[in-house]
């Protein structure tokens, strides 16, 4: 079986299922070694259908566009809507179960699940700080979808969306009215390390700003167990890492601070 990916968190979940060898074409930077086949929301459609895949992978309504354009090639095409963190683990089943790695799947939802649980256990009897979570600087947008779930599973509280609910713009009135305990940056589009403009003196918050990869926020795959886990150490001081069964690099990668004031 032949699969083009045009999300890139699928592309991450192929990979940790150990079937990237049956990418043929993927959306620009998801992959190494793949064929670029153009930009998330501006595929190649020539391209895709000379690389005659058995199957184009999408996620995201931004991306109906793109599977109705596909469709209409004569290409199958899957198309995952994830709104809630729990959606995951039917993505990585569903993937599984298409591509005949099942027992690999189950493996890693249980992984998965099991670190979450984990991760439940250890702040249920800790506060439960007010949490902002920014994946805008201009004009300020809280993030929504999976990413009030991985709030509420890392310990903290996120008033600004509803699980679930998309990204919102957020004033400095509202941000002031919740009194606001840990900033969390994880900007569409940019990189770890270039995100160090980020900050709220405007606002009057003279707190840390934690950069988390917007990679582990921004896109729900896989690997985002790994911005729950760096979300709950900085909250609550305790470490995950150990025993974790990904490549440490994500890890370490994850998470920089940077104060304001600096």
């Amino acid at each position: 079986m032949n699969v083009v990916s045009l999300a890139p968190n699928v592309s991450v979940c192929l990979v940790d299922l150990e079937v990237d060898d049956l990418v043929v074409g993927c959306s620009e930077f998801d992959l190494d070694g793949s064929l670029d086949v153009g930009r998330f929301l501006e595929p190649d459609y020539d391209l895709i259908v000379d690389l005659d895949p058995d199957v184009v992978f999408t996620s995201d309504r931004l991306q109906l566009d793109i599977v109705e354009e596909v469709e209409g090639l004569g290409l199958e095409v899957c198309h995952f809507e994830l709104r809630r963190f729990s959606d995951l683990y039917d993505m990585v089943e569903e993937l599984g179960c298409l591509l005949g790695v099942e027992g690999r799947a189950i493996s890693l939802v249980d992984d998965i699940s099991g670190r979450v649980g984990r991760v439940r256990d250890w702040v249920s009897d800790l506060g439960c700080p007010v949490v902002y979570c920014e994946e805008w600087e201009d004009p300020a947008v809280a993030s929504g979808n999976w990413v009030p779930d991985i709030v509420d599973i890392a310990g903290g509280e996120y008033p600004f969306v509803e699980p679930g609910d998309r990204a919102k713009v957020v004033g400095l009135e509202e941000f002031v009215s919740f009194d606001v305990d840990f900033f969390f940056s994880h900007v569409c589009g940019v990189g770890l390390r270039e995100s160090f403009s980020c900050s709220r003196e405007d606002w009057g918050y003279e707190g840390y700003v934690y950069f988390l990869n917007p990679d582990l926020m921004n896109q729900l795959s896989t690997r985002s167990i790994f911005g729950i886990e760096c979300m709950a150490e900085i909250m609550h001081g305790y470490s995950f890492q150990e025993g974790c069964n990904f490549n440490k690099v994500w890890f370490e990668e994850a998470v920089c601070r940077n104060s304001p004031s600096m």
